[in-house]
């Protein structure tokens, strides 16, 4: 299987993070595919915002998540997930592509559409490194 590079953001506001909805009550780090040219905290500011609507900052690199992923061409790949910790710096001008929620961090750790997003998340709150 091929590694696949992607990039994301935990933003971060006080004890909630920003998340995006996946399958009703269950949700998702936003994130997407690192392109051409692009480094991960490029793609991560980037993704972020398409996705949310949120114009963000990178505070810190949090990790990687790696969980296996089938491709829209089909393929099955791992993907390779940077996770960076953000703020907010403001508000896109065009509408995100996903909706969204700022959801306590202490309950999303058990709502996470993706189980391995859900153990990294459990992880930086366990560490303390989100509130």
């Amino acid at each position: 299987m091929n590694d696949v590079a992607t990039a994301g953001g935990l933003v971060v506001r006080g004890n909630h993070i920003l998340l995006i909805r996946r399958g009703g009550a269950m949700f998702a780090i936003p994130k997407g595919h690192v392109e051409a040219g692009e480094s991960a905290k490029q793609a991560a500011i980037r993704e972020v915002e398409e996705e949310t609507g949120v114009k963000a900052e990178i505070v810190d690199y949090l990790g990687e998540v790696r969980r296996q992923s089938k491709e829209k061409n089909g393929e099955t790949v791992i993907k390779v997930i940077k996770v960076f910790k953000m703020t907010q710096a403001g508000v896109s001008d065009r509408p995100p592509d996903e909706e969204s929620e700022w959801v306590d961090v202490h309950g999303a750790t058990d709502r996470m559409y993706f189980v391995e997003e859900g153990l990294f998340l459990k992880q930086q709150v366990e560490q303390k490194i989100i509130p």
